[in-house]
């Protein structure tokens, strides 16, 4: 596998580890990011730690934030007969 000399960060998310997985696909490992729904969304790869000390951080990007699932407010929906 050849990888580039240096990164460039698109966005960053940070979610708690309990809501992290790991899927495997046909590319490698995917990340999916649980939420209280037991529910998941394939966001891309974790950055390893050869990445992360190759990347270059000269622009601003997004940080999104993922909260914990007990955190997160429920939504319920009334239905009136």
């Amino acid at each position: 596998m050849i990888r580039p000399a240096k990164y460039s960060v698109k966005e960053v998310i940070i979610a708690p580890d309990d809501q992290i997985k790991r899927v495997n696909t046909t590319q490698g490992t995917a990340i999916a990011i649980e939420d209280s729904a037991n529910r998941a969304v394939i966001v891309g790869a974790e950055a390893d730690t050869d990445v992360l000390d190759n990347t270059e951080i000269n622009q601003t990007f997004p940080v999104i934030r993922v909260p914990a699932a007990d955190e997160m407010p429920q939504v319920t929906k009334e239905v009136n007969e």
